[in-house]
């Protein structure tokens, strides 16, 4: 959904609502937190440290790599970044001066992925979002880029 431009996140049910069949919300009957409530939480600090440089960018390009979804769109030959292979990632592009923000976002939500991107930048960086830092990378040398299940990567460049 971010790599589309996505600005929020709804989640349908906190706390486990009066249904005997209804399974899976991030709390139990008695308050408890269900393992979804880690995931989720993890999941929310991973969308805040995105969020303070998406939520303001302007989405300008959205393609998938690997696998077409239905309605989907191959990579443009004006992308910003050129994938290796067949791993299924939607790659979302966003503009906020003076930066172009690529994220990469995969589509598997069972097993990590893998593959070697290449950047049209003077400047790269990618985001560590476990410190909220900026990591330059070279430009020049193709980057390795590991997906886990159902995560994203962001990066920031210069052209």
């Amino acid at each position: 959904m971010l790599a589309f431009g996505g600005k929020g996140v709804l989640w349908f049910t906190y706390a486990h609502p009066p249904y005997p069949e209804f399974r899976q919300a991030m709390l139990n009957d008695d308050g408890t937190p269900t393992p979804q409530y880690e995931e989720v939480k993890q999941i929310n600090a991973d969308l805040r440290r995105l969020g303070a440089y998406l939520l303001d960018a302007q989405s300008t390009l959205v393609f998938e790599n690997g696998a077409l979804p239905v309605g989907g769109t191959p990579p443009p030959a004006s992308a910003s970044v050129t994938l290796q292979g067949t791993a299924n990632i939607t790659v979302g592009e966003f503009w906020k001066a003076p930066y172009t923000y690529v994220l990469l976002a995969s589509r598997d939500y069972r097993a990590a992925i893998s593959t070697n991107a290449t950047f049209k930048a003077t400047t790269l960086q990618r985001l560590d979002k476990t410190t909220s830092t900026w990591t330059d990378i070279d430009p020049a040398v193709e980057t390795n880029v590991t997906l886990l299940a159902g995560d994203a990567e962001l990066f920031r460049l210069l052209k």
